[in-house]
């Protein structure tokens, strides 16, 4: 409702038909203080107003949009306007269409509206005059922001023109716009890298050195036997010095071969990595295609999966190190394999040795006491682990090559910078599509693989997200691209009251009525918005589409924004009655029949990484009026059971005939504005059977006759005369059901074709509602119940819980992990060597734990220790039977018993070994105890049944 002074609001009442003075405040520069004009001369102010059309003020309640224009012919006679004209540009200035009644102070004067010159803006010199037209919409804005506004100096190509996503609520799944590519390239010649060259190189090269311990020893004996017999005799001397010098030249020998297989080695070694870098490195340097594009300095570049450092000199690329991590990995296994060597027997220490050296010499120079005129020599040598090759790596070198026409980029080097939204907040998730083997889907990106980051570029503050590495330079992990979707929950919002009030206070120079958007506030709490702006749109383009969806009204009266909901039933700021309208003015019409809608499709999605839209179709009145369909995307909410009510309520709008009232009220109605409900209270019915509350749809001031013609529009619909009970279905009852039972009869709800009575179940399953629920959300699962093409069937804002959306929709997790280096190679078991026993020269030795008894067939019996044994009584050692040695038929190396079994100690002191009477005798096929008898005339033991005496 306007605002008027008291005491205009009075002179209007006493002046019923007197005419207002116009007056015209024009700001036409910042320099230039504002001019003041009127339509008649006085002594306040110059009449230079010649024409000023009738002040149209129109809305459309369908589409919630609100203009106000009017077109001005000036006087410019003295020529001062276009002097102004001359040096400012007038286009969008400022301009305050207002009206003064004589009589009252020039102050009390009030604003009709506030708006801006625009075009045709025109000066004529034949009439000497000034036309222009005056707009109240806001149009010379733009939302958001893109790169090549601001002050950057250097701006790449695909960032033009490119907006940076605002962000309202919690959308889910919004693309970020990446602010840095990665450069590609195609290198003109092959180029390698060798890996393991370390390992390579010092590896031990293995093998035991040769032992001569045996010979050095031999040759020490030898040595000492030759001296001995030096004055004695001199052809033992030479034999003897002979054998001294060979075996000093036989080891010599042995020890020049093993040294110079050891050189041999080692340069073989060291050739083989020599040639390997020499020869399969490619190019240096290499010519790229492409590579003027990449930066200048050091730099690392990724060829074919292999990492580069070097510099660019033009499209030269100077490589000074490479490097490939996977076979660097697998060369340090290779160098250090796991485990332990399968033939343990190799890697067993082997048991001591003896050796014996005894040689004549004059017996006064023999050292041995029981044997003097020898020189013994005898010891212990304990011989070397064998050396095994079983754990030693076969080869560590690993070669990596690129042909010529292989990929060259940077991006698995660079971090990649990535604008989430220029409106602060808390990014929840970071997404991705990976290729499962030609099925994209969408996953998280684990969170080691970027960082948040809040960045400010002058007035411009970002949300960012950056990747350490880009994801398709990950190797084994399949990512299908390079960009990513951010779930973010943003500081301004979910309410569409705040998202509103950012909005134009952030990108109009005008300013809100606090006390509409507060009672507004509440009404839209249960009702979040939850999107992203990804385009640069005019203000007030966005402020429209935003108020539409949300079911109000914004319009711009004076310079300032005003809020209503337009499901509520508004309150009524005036009463018209016969006394308030002119004679014969009254008409009623009905909505015009192109405007229409019966079948109304709401698109919308749930996530912004979806490729189609998804779509909620209802009918009404399709039985009355035929198909007549609109198609509306609700880009603000990714919530459907919203978008289902709120669809509703535009349907019910859209899809019915509603009255209009019209009429010519005077002066004294002239606050009444557009959006102002009123309570039409007449004798006669004009349009209801009782006072009804109607919406101003159009107010225009005529000054020829001095009357205001009001159209409005009436909540009832065609061939009705009462009030449609959801034409505001805010506060309806929880359990009022739309459509009505008399639409139902009707055959006007939903479509009413023959699929109205398609029953059974579709082969989905059963997923239960609830509550008789028209939709049911289960994380990304949006079910729809029956006949929901009729809209929602309670449409009313009482007890409404908009169901919640799972954040969490990602598919699957991805653990990173490395690509585990793995062992792979066949081991085998190498053929046991034989036992080789040392030579013992001048002597023939046996040591009775290391020497193997054998029958003649080569059956293994023993060792010597199981049958002999030494006896020792101080410096005496004696040899003898072990009397539990096995007795054992060498043919067959049959068991029989032991030596104790048989032979006995046949005294008290031990020392006579006699014949056990009970020892078991035996043949091949016979085994029984021996018998024995007693001679005792000759006193003599003998075999009883060989004697042929008398028995004792």
């Amino acid at each position: 409702m306007r605002d008027l002074s008291a005491k205009a609001l009075q002179k209007i009442a006493e002046q019923y038909g007197s005419e207002p003075v116009n007056v015209l405040e024009i700001s036409w520069s910042d320099n230039i203080p504002i001019q003041v004009y009127a339509d008649v001369n006085d002594n306040l102010i110059r009449g230079k107003i010649l024409e000023i059309s009738s002040l149209d003020n129109i809305i459309n309640i369908t589409d919630s949009a609100d203009s106000q224009e009017i077109s001005v012919v000036l006087d410019d006679t003295d020529g001062i306007i276009k002097a102004i004209m001359n040096t400012n540009d007038v286009h969008k200035r400022d301009v305050w269409v207002k009206q003064w009644f004589k009589g009252l102070a020039f102050s009390d004067r009030f604003l009709l509206f506030r708006g801006k010159i625009s075009s045709p803006v025109v000066w004529n010199e034949g009439d000497r005059t000034v036309s222009f037209t005056i707009l109240s919409q806001l149009e010379d804005k733009e939302v958001g922001f893109s790169p090549e506004e601001g002050q950057f100096p250097y701006i790449p190509k695909e960032l033009i023109g490119q907006t940076w996503p605002l962000i309202f609520g919690t959308p889910l799944d919004v693309p970020a716009v990446q602010i840095n590519k990665a450069i590609t390239g195609t290198i003109l010649c092959g180029v390698g890298i060798i890996s393991g060259q370390q390992y390579h190189r010092g590896t031990p090269l293995g093998g035991n050195p040769p032992d001569t311990r045996l010979a050095e020893a031999q040759r020490r004996h030898v040595g000492f036997v030759s001296s001995a017999w030096f004055d004695q005799d001199s052809e033992l001397y030479e034999q003897y010095k002979e054998q001294y010098t060979g075996l000093r030249d036989q080891i010599n020998k042995s020890w020049d071969q093993y040294e110079r297989k050891r050189i041999c080695a080692l340069q073989k070694r060291s050739r083989t990595a020599n040639d390997a870098e020499e020869q399969g490195e490619g190019c240096n340097p290499v010519r790229i295609l492409g590579g003027e594009d990449f930066p200048r300095g050091e730099i690392e570049l990724n060829i074919g999966g292999g990492v580069f450092t070097g510099y660019f000199n033009d499209d030269l690329f100077h490589i000074t190190s490479r490097r490939h991590k996977e076979n660097e990995e697998q060369a340090e296994a290779a160098a250090n394999p796991t485990g332990t060597p399968c033939d343990v027997s190799e890697a067993t220490p082997a048991a001591p040795q003896g050796y014996l050296f005894e040689d004549r010499v004059p017996p006064w120079k023999s050292f041995s006491v029981s044997k003097r005129g020898w020189y013994t020599t005898k010891g212990y040598i304990f011989p070397a682990t064998p050396s095994s090759t079983e754990n030693q790596p076969s080869r560590t070198l690993q070669q990596f090559w690129a042909d010529a026409g292989t990929k060259v980029d940077n991006d698995g080097f660079i971090p990649l910078y990535y604008i989430v939204s220029i409106i602060p907040g808390t990014v929840l998730k970071v997404k991705a599509y990976k290729d499962f083997h030609g099925d994209k889907r969408l996953v998280d990106v684990p969170t080691d693989l970027y960082n948040v980051i809040n960045v400010t570029y002058g007035t411009i503050d970002t949300v960012q997200v950056v990747l350490t590495k880009a994801l398709t330079s990950i190797q084994d992990q399949e990512w299908a691209g390079d960009d990513i979707y951010v779930t973010f929950e943003s500081s301004v919002g979910p309410n569409i009251v705040d998202i509103l009030t950012y909005l134009i206070t952030n990108y109009s120079d005008l300013s809100i009525d606090a006390t509409s958007f507060a009672a507004v506030e509440t009404k839209l709490a249960p009702f979040p918005a939850n999107f992203a702006i990804l385009d640069r749109k005019n203000i007030v383009d966005v402020l429209q589409e935003i108020a539409f969806q949300a079911r109000c009204s914004l319009r711009i009266s004076n310079g300032v924004f005003f809020l209503s909901y337009l499901p509520e039933e508004p309150s009524s700021v005036a009463t018209l009655t016969e006394d308030d309208i002119e004679n014969q003015s009254v008409s009623v019409a009905l909505t015009d029949t192109e405007a229409l809608v019966t079948k109304y499709t709401a698109k919308w999605r749930l996530s912004y990484a979806q490729e189609d839209l998804d779509r909620i179709v209802l009918r009404h009145n399709v039985n009355k009026y035929g198909i007549q369909e609109e198609t509306y995307e609700y880009y603000i909410y990714n919530q459907p059971d919203i978008i289902f009510k709120i669809a509703t309520f535009w349907l019910i709008r859209k899809s019915n005939s509603w009255k209009k009232f019209n009429c010519n009220v005077f002066l004294n109605n002239l606050n009444l504005e557009t959006f102002d409900a009123v309570t039409l209270d007449f004798n006669t019915n004009y349009v209801s059977n009782s006072d009804v509350k109607a919406i101003i749809e159009k107010a225009t001031f005529n000054s020829a006759n001095q009357t205001i013609e009001l159209e409005c529009w009436v909540p009832i619909k065609a061939g009705s005369m009462v009030e449609y009970p959801f034409a505001w279905p805010a506060d309806e009852e929880a359990d009022a059901e739309f459509p009505t039972q008399e639409e139902f009869d009707a055959g006007n709800a939903g479509g009413n074709g023959i699929g109205a009575d398609a029953v059974g179940n579709l082969p989905i399953g059963q997923i239960p509602l609830g509550d008789n629920a028209p939709i049911y959300i289960g994380g990304p699962n949006i079910v729809f119940g029956p006949q929901t093409d009729t809209g929602d069937p309670h449409p009313t804002d009482v007890g409404f819980t908009a169901q919640s959306l799972r954040i969490d929709s990602t598919i699957g997790d991805i653990v990173s992990i490395p690509k585990p280096v793995l062992s792979l190679d066949m081991f085998y078991l190498s053929d046991a060597k034989p036992l080789e026993l040392p030579d013992r020269p001048n002597s023939t030795s046996l040591i009775l734990e290391e020497t193997k008894i054998y029958t003649n067939a080569g059956q293994e019996v023993g060792y010597l220790d199981n049958f002999l044994k030494f006896n020792s009584d101080g410096d005496d050692t004696e040899l003898g039977l072990r009397m539990d040695a096995k007795v054992v038929a060498l043919a067959n190396a049959g068991e029989f018993g032991r030596l104790d079994d048989v032979w006995s100690i046949a005294d008290d002191d031990g020392n006579v070994l006699a014949n056990k009477t009970t020892a078991i005798y035996t043949d091949e096929t016979d085994t029984a105890e021996f018998d024995y008898k007693f001679d005792t005339e000759g006193e003599k033991w003998g075999a009883g049944t060989a004697f042929l005496k008398e028995e004792d």
